[in-house]
């Protein structure tokens, strides 16, 4: 960031979860003592959802009123960035290097899988945004790959008895187990840091 816009410089990251540590409220509270009065939240999901990224502005929103009244930092967001270029060939080259491995004569026919952390249908239904944009970067992945290999888009990580969105990544598996489809390359679209139960914001300022 020093480099590519100096006129702001320097610039620090500060990182924060809702359910880990350090807590969205320690790290809030260090930016304070800290004296810092730009700042940009930038989630780390791709793709925005109400349930993860929407939660945790609403949260840092309260935080923003109990914690800095005077609004002494002044904030800007980055929401969501699913067909972001960068991140798009990132994904891409991954996939490239994947299908590496297997013999030139099987790549073609290598079954790609994306997978993302499902959502509740009643969420889904209320209208939000995120199966949709998590298509949105499945089809940009696709379309830098040449749309060369079959793939499906499917969904993980469903609890309870409610009816959440799929096919589920496991049920999809299986079934092409079943059919003699074993050269699957599963792709996880929607997350970009593995710490369970978390949600993860890369705060900077200048």
């Amino acid at each position: 960031m020093d480099k590519i816009h100096p006129s702001t410089a320097p610039h620090k990251p500060y990182v924060a979860f809702r359910y880990a540590d350090p807590l969205t409220e320690d790290t809030f509270a260090k930016l304070l003592e800290d004296g810092v009065t730009r700042a940009v939240a930038f989630t780390q999901y791709p793709q925005y959802s109400c349930s993860t990224t929407g939660s945790s502005l609403n949260e840092l929103w309260k935080l923003s009123k109990n914690m800095d009244p005077n609004e002494t930092i002044e904030w800007s967001v980055i929401d969501r960035w699913p067909t972001h270029p960068g991140f798009v060939d990132v994904v891409a080259r991954h996939v490239e290097d994947t299908l590496k491995t297997y013999p030139e004569e099987k790549r073609d026919g290598v079954v790609l899988l994306f997978s993302a952390h499902s959502l509740p249908m009643s969420v889904v239904n209320r209208g939000d945004p995120y199966p949709a944009e998590v298509a949105a970067t499945v089809h940009a992945v696709m379309g830098r790959l040449g749309f060369k290999n079959p793939y499906r888009l499917v969904w993980q990580s469903q609890v309870g008895p409610s009816p959440w969105l799929g096919a589920q990544t496991s049920n999809t598996v299986e079934s092409y187990v079943k059919k003699g489809q074993t050269d699957l390359v599963l792709i996880p679209i929607a997350f970009t840091c593995m710490l369970p139960a978390s949600v993860y914001f890369n705060w900077a300022y200048y």
